[in-house]
């Protein structure tokens, strides 16, 4: 790939994220009480590789919806990859009691618990 073309993409990337940004931050002002405008900016810092970003995102997702599957998942993996264990058992506590979450998902949460702290949840 050639220097322009990669600038052209490295900008498109960088205008793209900008433009996501703006968005949610709209959402929040429409619809401060609702998860998603909170999920929308997360997905953009996680695929933008700022990690502290996107788990605090999802973070704010849960204040909003305490109960909200894809932030309770996303989290409990971040949790369970970071090694951080307590976290990751008070967020499968929580996963347990959500029934939006199939049970297919659940269990490939639990095995990735059992390999990175070499026990079952």
């Amino acid at each position: 790939m050639n220097a322009n073309r990669k600038r052209t993409l490295t900008i498109s990337a960088a205008a793209l994220f900008t433009i996501g940004c703006v968005i949610a931050f709209n959402l929040f002002n429409l619809r401060p009480n609702e998860a998603q405008a909170y999920l929308n900016l997360a997905r953009l810092y996680l695929q933008s590789n700022q990690v502290a970003l996107g788990v605090a995102a999802m973070e704010d997702a849960l204040k909003v919806e305490p109960a909200h599957p894809m932030a309770l998942t996303t989290l409990v993996i971040n949790a369970i990859d970071t090694k951080s264990q307590t976290q990751a058992d008070s967020l499968l506590n929580r996963i347990y009691d959500q029934p939006r979450i199939d049970a297919q998902t659940i269990a490939k949460i639990t095995g990735r618990y059992q390999t990175q702290f070499g026990k079952a949840p």
